[in-house]
């Protein structure tokens, strides 16, 4: 999933005129020739060590009963 949305930032990019680096290009981890990007993980997915201005993350409790768990 985290791919696929990906595909369509990037996508959405390239019509917007931003070129994209030919170096780092792929799905999940592109990059734009000034500078910016995108790396996109799926759930359990390591992140550490990863440098950003910007964070998003979309539903960090799995499921309604992990986020309600008292764990």
């Amino acid at each position: 999933m985290a791919e696929k949305f990906s595909r369509a930032i990037r996508r959405q990019a390239r019509q917007q005129g931003i070129a994209i680096s030919p170096d780092r290009d792929t799905a999940g981890d592109w990059e734009t020739v000034a500078g910016g990007g995108v790396a996109a993980f799926g759930a359990g997915a390591g992140v550490a060590s990863m440098n950003a201005d910007y964070i998003l993350i979309d539903d960090p409790m799995g499921s309604r009963d992990e986020a309600e768990s008292q764990a």
